[in-house]
């Protein structure tokens, strides 16, 4: 999960299965790297909040990121940057109630509209686990 941005690469660190498993788990950082040997953590527009997947447009940078609101709710929001996370605007956001509405995982940019992967925090508990994951959710967006 690298994306070119600007002269280098922006990633999530600690992207793999065993930091999956829903916030708090592991810690997740959007890193950028002009260089090899030189990569720095991105600031989170969002404490607390866990980074899902990274789509640029443009010059344009957009996190998804999921902040667990407690009960079960979770606040997934796309929120974009042009300075490397120096200051962020908020795109858009939803609220989903797991397990029933899943989580968004992953999006893509296509033809004015952003769609959602939704899907679920890998969970031993049966219980967690939701039947959205493998649908689709599409919102209008025009960078």
């Amino acid at each position: 999960m690298r994306k070119l941005f600007t002269t280098g690469i922006v990633y999530i660190e600690n992207y793999s299965r065993r930091f999956m498993d829903g916030p708090g788990l592991g810690p997740r950082t959007v890193k950028y790297a002009a260089t090899i040997n030189g990569a720095t953590t991105v600031a989170l527009p969002v404490v607390g909040t866990v980074p899902h997947d990274l789509l640029v447009i443009g010059s344009t940078l957009y996190l998804l990121h999921v902040v667990d609101e407690g009960s079960q709710v979770y606040k997934n929001i796309v929120s974009k940057t042009t300075d490397l996370g120096a200051n962020w605007t908020e795109v858009l956001y939803f609220y989903t109630l797991i397990p029933s509405g899943g989580i968004a995982r992953s999006f893509t940019y296509y033809n004015n509209n952003l769609y959602f992967g939704i899907g679920t925090y890998y969970n031993a508990d049966p219980i967690l686990m939701s039947n959205a994951a493998g649908r689709l959710m599409r919102n209008p967006y025009t960078p």
